[in-house]
């Protein structure tokens, strides 16, 4: 659990009582008072206690958003609100160290406004910077995508469906859920991703016991890849042991006293009856 911190006011401006920098843009508490905040101008903002800082942006076409705010410490939370001044996203941490980044994926033609405040009320930010991103939308993810394994050709199998204008498809794969793609152990297919130009992709050679995950990404004529399917993750089942199939009272392994039995939970959702 984050603990709240102070952190001690930078050289230059005028501290206000509670320890943060007034900036140029105050008063800005309250959404009538958002300052404009236009893409690739970064604002250069702080946070007294209790402050909210507005700012509002227009976009006059579908754009993938980025806000983010970042700095030399402090720790913020981010708002996103529709022209109605509906909640549409939030963010805490998901910038460097303690600052917030929101990334809204084709966001359409509007007014917006954004909020930014410190992670508690008590807590202040001396200074920070405030920058919008914009972007074209790129081609959407595959849809439909599962992740199974094959006991008969022992790989994991990605299908989905595919999209209007792609070309072919990365198959991307890792040991773990995180980017950047970089398996420790590379599938028998080749390193990640995997190209390939039709709607399914078996990745094996993986050790037994092992979790793999899997996005997939629709590339275009023009070699520019879209957004990626959700990461799934699989684990490749260990070897069945000899009393299989014994899941059921039915299936139940007869065992006599004084003599073991080695099984196996060789995958999610195994039972041993005995």
């Amino acid at each position: 659990m984050k603990t709240p911190t102070a952190p001690a006011a930078p050289p230059g401006g005028t501290p206000s009582p509670e320890g943060a920098i007034n900036d140029e843009y105050e008063p800005d508490n309250i959404p009538n008072q958002a300052t404009t905040l236009e893409a690739e101008i970064p604002q250069t903002h702080s946070i007294s206690t209790g402050d909210s800082d507005y700012v509002t942006f227009v976009l006059s076409e579908t754009r993938d958003v980025v806000l983010e705010t970042s700095g030399g410490g402090g720790d913020t939370k981010l708002y996103l609100f529709d022209e109605a001044q509906n909640e549409i996203d939030y963010n805490d941490d998901g910038g460097v160290s303690y600052f917030s980044r929101i990334h809204r994926m084709g966001l359409a033609a509007g007014v917006y406004y954004a909020k930014v405040t410190s992670f508690s009320g008590t807590t202040t930010v001396p200074s920070y910077t405030l920058t919008l991103t914009l972007s074209a939308p790129l081609e959407p993810a595959p849809a439909d995508f599962t992740l199974a394994w094959n006991n008969q050709t022992q790989s994991v199998v990605a299908t989905w469906t595919g999209t209007p204008t792609a070309l072919t498809y990365n198959v991307y794969y890792d040991d773990d859920s995180l980017q950047p793609y970089d398996p420790e152990q590379q599938a028998a297919e080749g390193p990640s991703p995997v190209s390939t130009d039709v709607l399914t992709q078996s990745l094996s050679g993986f050790p037994m016991g092992t979790y793999v995950y899997v996005t997939v990404r629709a590339v275009n004529a023009e070699g520019e890849e879209g957004y990626g399917t959700e990461i799934q993750g699989i684990m490749v089942p260990l070897a069945e042991d000899p009393y299989e199939a014994d899941n059921t009272f039915n299936t139940a392994r007869f065992i006599e006293s004084g003599e073991p039995q080695s099984h196996s939970i060789h995958a999610p959702g195994d039972y041993d009856y005995g």
